[in-house]
Parts: C-alpha cells; structure tokens; sequence
C-alpha cells in the first residue's frame, strides 16, 4: 500500500454529513428570514379605525419598498404606536377638510369608503414634500392627518400588501 493511500482505520476529518447538512439549511433560512424582514415587515392590527379594509386582530404585511400611492392604505409611527390609515393626498396636494365639505386640489374624491368625511376639526393643508396626508377608513376616528398633520416618509412602515385573520389566538 503507497503511503497517501487512506486505509479503513483512518478516520474523515470535518463535521459529519448529517451536522454538515443541518448547519446549511440552517444557514439558508437566516438568511431568508433576514432579506424578508429587510423588504416586508409584519404587523397585528388593532381598533376600528379602518373597517372594513382591517379587522381587529388580522396580521397585516407590508411592503416597505412600495411607495406610498392614493388609496392604499400604509402602516406608519404616530404617538409611539403603529398605526394604520388610507393615503388621500400625496405631496403638493391641497387638502380642505371643513365641517360639511372635504376636498383635494378642488374636487370631491370618489372613494369606496363607507363612511363621510365630515370632520369637527377643520383642515386647509397643502401637502408638503415627502409626506402624504391620510385618514381613517372610519371618519369619525380623527386621530389621523387631521390630528396629527401630514405624515413624513420618514415615519411610514410600509405599505399594506396582505392581510389575514388571526384565529385561535
């Protein structure tokens, strides 16, 4: 027998294979749950603010790449909570929200909301550079734009892309 030739008795240096394929797999989901948590992040909603688009107790997923369009509705910072609300005005819009009247740049907004905009608290905003102006799907919850004025990108978590109720929990 040469000398570099492997007899039986020696033994294979490194991790053994079951350990080997553990520690990749391993490896692999870190590192998706890592790229996921970079691009979407996870939210439970919670109140009545946005019925019918969320219900209490649904996990929410958003995008935090997705621009914050009209109509969609976002997940962002106000008051040291996350909270949720539809995008109505984008920069450069101008919001007026009175008693009985609610329009952007002039005109009454077709939404497919339920539920009328009739505000206690007047608004006469132009919407500046990167903040959108939104508010509750449920209008007589105020504790939106009209509490807390335009929202910078700044403070946005994302945009909402899938939602699901939470059973059993």
């Amino acid at each position: 027998m040469k000398e570099n030739e492997e007899t039986p008795e020696k033994k294979k240096r490194g991790l053994p294979k079951g350990l080997k394929g553990f520690l990749i797999r391993a490896g692999i989901i870190a590192g998706a749950v890592i790229v996921f948590f970079c691009f979407f992040g996870i939210h439970v909603y919670h109140g009545n603010n946005m019925i019918t688009s969320l219900r209490d107790g649904e996990f929410v997923i958003v995008s935090k790449t997705s621009a914050p369009l009209a109509d969609r509705v976002i997940a962002y910072r106000a008051d040291n909570e996350t909270r949720f609300a539809r995008v109505v005005g984008l920069p450069g819009d101008k919001i007026e929200i009175t008693k009985n009247k609610y329009t952007i740049n002039g005109s009454v907004p077709t939404e497919q909301v339920f539920f009328d905009t009739r505000s206690e608290t007047e608004v006469h905003l132009n919407v500046p550079e990167n903040h959108v102006f939104v508010l509750n799907d449920h209008r007589e919850d105020e504790r939106d734009s009209r509490t807390y004025g335009a929202i910078p990108y700044s403070d946005i978590k994302g945009v909402v892309i899938f939602t699901m109720a939470r059973r059993g929990f």
